[in-house]
């Protein structure tokens, strides 16, 4: 299972079952979000008998990934402004 850039949970099978992902075959992509709506349902919420501390701890977890996120952001901006800079004038 891998995390995709813009934001998709891919699930894959591996027809070699060795290390080597670019063997791996997509099973299915869905949207982050989806999946967290997904997983916190009410009805899927009381079947796993879920916790308020279940729940913070998830919170804390979607809190930390969206700061990874905003720093990558961030690093490509920076990179990409470095990038967009015409390079100093020769006097």
């Amino acid at each position: 299972m891998t995390v995709r850039p813009e934001g998709y949970i891919e699930a894959t099978i591996d027809e070699t079952a060795s290390q080597d992902s670019s063997r791996a075959q997509p099973l299915f992509a869905e949207p982050i979000d989806v999946v967290v709506a997904q997983a916190l349902a009410v009805e899927r919420l009381r079947l796993e008998e879920a916790t308020l501390a279940d729940l913070n701890g998830l919170l804390e977890r979607l809190q930390r990934s969206i700061s990874v996120a905003q720093e990558a952001i961030r690093q490509m901006s920076d990179r990409q402004r470095i990038a967009a800079r015409p390079p100093p004038s020769q006097k």
